[in-house]
């Protein structure tokens, strides 16, 4: 891969003053169909900064997974594909991932107050990473976390 290959955008739009409480981000991550030493690629991933701040996810094209993470380390995945629709509490870590031949876009929704946490992730990462090998999709297991 070229170093200054592009591995997804995100974009975001909102009204009005972003530091008042209620206001709410629109964004819209587009998730290239990448595949690293047969891993799928995949958001860096985070919690909210106000835990306290719940996100609304919904698939628009493509096919992936929305993995997630609570604060204990626990791990699962949701499908994501077009007309999906993925609620998450503000207490749950999430990350895309590519499992598709197309590019993945996933709409998102949450308040303009809650703030990206990634620092918790660096320090205590997801579990799981998610291959794809003959076409098949597999979590490969890192570190002592809990199960998928």
């Amino acid at each position: 891969m070229l170093d200054d290959q592009v591995v997804y955008d995100v974009y975001s739009y909102t009204r009005g003053n972003p530091d008042i409480p209620g206001h709410l981000y629109w964004g819209l991550t587009v998730l290239k169909p990448l595949l690293i030493n047969n891993e799928c690629n995949m958001t860096k991933g985070h919690f909210h900064e106000d835990r306290d701040c719940a996100e609304i996810y919904f698939g628009i094209q493509g096919e992936g997974l929305l993995l997630l993470m609570d604060e204990s380390g626990k791990c699962w995945a949701e499908k994501i594909y077009e007309g999906s629709l993925h609620y998450i509490d503000g207490h749950i870590a999430h990350r895309l991932v590519n499992t598709g031949e197309k590019d993945l876009k996933v709409g998102a929704c949450w308040p303009t107050t809650a703030g990206h946490d990634y620092q918790a992730i660096e320090d205590h990462p997801f579990p799981y990473r998610v291959l794809k090998r003959n076409g098949q999709i597999e979590f490969l297991k890192v570190g002592n976390q809990n199960e998928l």
